[in-house]
């Protein structure tokens, strides 16, 4: 003979708020996130942007980041003092290779307390050709936009707002990390 086992509403609405749940995290798993930009945490009303940010690049020209408003625009900030910054540099260059021109590009920001020729010479001998800047007082990298450790790369969408921070060497060449920018790039 069985006998009716019968579960408690809580456990019934609980598995079914658990089965939800778990359909509604699956379904968001393949999507880009559509907001707008993150915001500095010790100014709630300050979007962090690529506007008003200008810096020194390692040729010794100084170039607003502005201009590459219109395109996705994907910043590693690193030094050649870190090992894993120094690792992802060559997927770095490869995705920089990858990107179609017109609607992305890879730029480097080194925060090393050198002379810019130092940089110059370093991303010379690794073949690094992508457009890179130096932050050595970090007004940029850590006071504007709160990079909190190496390598960090930033993704502003085409209007110019930070829409993701990835913290860690990559390998940017990867095909799913391209599909997820070419996501952000079809958003545009």
């Amino acid at each position: 003979m069985t006998k009716n086992f019968h579960l408690p509403p809580v456990i019934r609405n609980f598995r079914l708020f658990l089965v939800l749940g778990m359909a509604l995290l699956i379904a968001s798993c393949d999507q880009v996130d559509e907001v707008a930009c993150q915001y500095d945490l010790e100014n709630p009303d300050t979007p962090i942007t690529l506007d008003n940010t200008v810096l020194e690049r390692v040729d010794g020209g100084r170039e607003n980041l502005g201009n590459y408003l219109g395109k996705l625009v994907i910043v590693n900030v690193w030094a050649t003092w870190c090992p894993p910054c120094r690792y992802e540099m060559p997927s770095l260059q490869a995705l920089s290779d990858r990107l179609p021109p017109s609607d992305g590009v890879v730029l480097g920001i080194s925060v090393d307390n050198v002379q810019p020729i130092v940089v110059r010479e370093f991303l010379y001998r690794n073949d690094i050709s992508f457009t890179n800047f130096v932050d050595a007082q970090q007004v940029v990298t850590i006071r504007k936009w709160k990079v909190a450790g190496l390598p960090e790369t930033l993704i502003f969408d085409s209007t110019g707002c930070l829409r993701d921070r990835i913290v860690g060497a990559k390998e940017w060449h990867d095909d799913e990390i391209y599909e997820y920018l070419e996501q952000l790039m079809d958003q545009e």
